[in-house]
């Protein structure tokens, strides 16, 4: 009996183990470049159809009745699942959502990327060096957003608050963009703790995000724009700009040198305004810029296939399901409930089962 314990314990360890991602294994030879309206992967053209993980690098939903809050950290078990589902369903890239920034209200212990001007941790980032040493292994390319416009896992208002400054000053104050601008100068001169490699380097990166869904002045998207290129010359840049319902993409993105990809999100009720909003975009932008559907959801299932058909069959190089949740370390899924989608419309799975076909 007491051999059979050791051997089981054992095999749970190496399987623990098998998780962490080898330190010079990459599939990927080439960076994503642009050529017109397309996304190029070396001579070939690169498009996909994939998902939003909102907690590739940051849990949301670990609400274990022993936990004090619901944040945590991923585990590499948990990053290899989601990347190996988005792998399994054929995707080729998946969009993470920020890096998350401490607030005032979290609770001791909440695991936040950024803790203050030029204060990061660590630990957290050493997660994010998983992130991109797996996706290297597995082979699905990674989006990263900057900044979050929204209080949610932090982002625009926190960075406010260190300074005590309102939120409405962040684009402004010269103060607030500097301490942003540290955070950026940080994030892409990271040397991966896992693999060696600088963040600037990592051919898992499809592409930065100026950030999600940004309110921003175009001067701002400038300034960022052009410090992200002088500071890595090998990736693409998107701009985070939120380019929803009826409010179009932006002149002045599509003509700066230094932003590569346009994106809008699109979560109207009504389908018939998704494809309306979407060709306003697409003649707006003519063909100068590659387009990429950064977000949708919140529709049914009919929808959906419809809007995918659509996408194949028009000049988009990439779209993004909202939103993808990965197997839980110990057993069963993370569900996510979204209070926008009026508690209709919850987080996907993969696999699915015959019990949820109704759903």
């Amino acid at each position: 009996m007491r051999m059979r314990t050791i051997t089981i314990a054992t095999l749970v360890f190496l399987g623990c183990i098998s998780q962490l991602p080898a330190q010079t294994q990459s599939v990927f030879k080439e960076f994503i470049t642009v050529d017109g309206s397309r996304l190029m992967q070396g001579e070939q053209e690169f498009r996909f159809i994939s998902w939003n993980i909102p907690n590739l690098n940051f849990v949301e939903d670990e609400m274990a009745f022993t936990r004090e809050h619901e944040y945590a950290l991923p585990t590499a078990y948990e990053i290899r699942d989601a990347l190996e589902s988005v792998k399994q369903m054929g995707g080729r890239v998946v969009r993470a959502y920020t890096f998350p920034v401490r607030s005032e209200e979290d609770a001791e212990g909440v695991p936040k990327y950024v803790l203050g001007p030029g204060e990061f941790n660590e630990r957290a980032f050493a997660t994010m060096d998983t992130v991109l040493a797996i996706a290297n292994q597995v082979g699905v390319r990674v989006i990263l957003p900057f900044l979050n416009q929204w209080k949610w896992m932090g982002g625009r208002p926190q960075y406010a608050a260190f300074r005590a400054k309102s939120e409405d000053d962040f684009y402004t104050d010269r103060q607030l963009i500097d301490d942003f601008k540290t955070t950026i100068e940080y994030v892409i001169t990271r040397e991966n703790t896992v693999t060696g490699v600088q963040y600037r380097d990592d051919k898992a990166i499809m592409c930065w995000e100026t950030g999600n869904e940004l309110v921003c002045p175009y001067e701002w998207t400038r300034e960022i724009a052009r410090l992200i290129k002088n500071l890595d010359i090998n990736h693409l840049l998107m701009d985070g700009y939120h380019a929803i319902d009826s409010r179009p993409v932006r002149e002045e993105s599509i003509t700066d040198p230094n932003v590569d990809i346009i994106s809008s999100h699109h979560y109207e009720t009504d389908p018939e305004k998704i494809f309306k909003h979407i060709q306003i975009n697409l003649d707006h932008i003519n063909g100068r810029k590659p387009y990429v559907l950064g977000e949708f959801g919140f529709v049914g299932t009919p929808v959906i296939e419809k809007y995918l058909d659509w996408v194949m069959d028009n000049p988009i190089p990439g779209a993004l399901i909202w939103s993808l949740r990965y197997h839980r370390h110990h057993g069963g899924f993370y569900w996510h409930s979204e209070p926008l989608g009026g508690g209709v419309f919850k987080a996907y799975h993969w696999p699915g089962f015959d019990s949820g076909e109704e759903y």
